[in-house]
């Protein structure tokens, strides 16, 4: 399992630095040329979380089946004045020394924020399907939800 992309390796090397801060442990289940795949532990097990590309989101599946989107998130580093910024950021934009900084601030740190204020309040995954078949998935927030969050 060989990360190849700049991205992936990135990533990979992040997220062994940073594992320790993931209120939720997350694993990487696969990696491919096409991306990472990770997963969570119970009661999260439905969830995954996926890096292809420049996107990062995480998933609820029901029997390998897409289900719903809980978090989505790009980035797409273009360089500027021997720097990178956002292509999807406003201007002015911010300005990076490297691809690398600019992946850890918009993907890599919110999805570990999003792991920590969200998945590490709730107490498991709630999901369903409406008679015209349309599906959803919500995190169960918990009593112990920090006050100023919502869903």
């Amino acid at each position: 399992m060989k990360p190849r992309p700049k991205l992936q390796r990135v990533f990979v090397h992040w997220l062994a630095e940073n594992r320790r801060h993931f209120r939720v442990p997350v694993h990487i289940e696969s990696i491919t040329y096409r991306g990472i795949r990770l997963r969570f532990e119970a009661p999260f097990a439905c969830l995954t979380a996926s890096l292809r590309g420049s996107d990062f989101s995480v998933i609820a599946e029901v029997d390998g089946e897409y289900w719903d989107m809980l978090l989505s998130l790009d980035a797409f580093p273009i360089r500027a004045n021997g720097r990178y910024k956002c292509s999807l950021c406003e201007e002015p934009c911010q300005l990076w020394p490297s691809r690398r900084a600019l992946w850890i601030d918009h993907l890599f740190e919110p999805f570990l924020k999003w792991v920590n204020e969200r998945l590490g309040y709730a107490s498991g995954v709630d999901i369903g399907k409406t008679t015209g078949g349309s599906t959803w998935a919500e995190l169960c927030m918990g009593p112990d939800l920090p006050s100023g969050s919502s869903k």
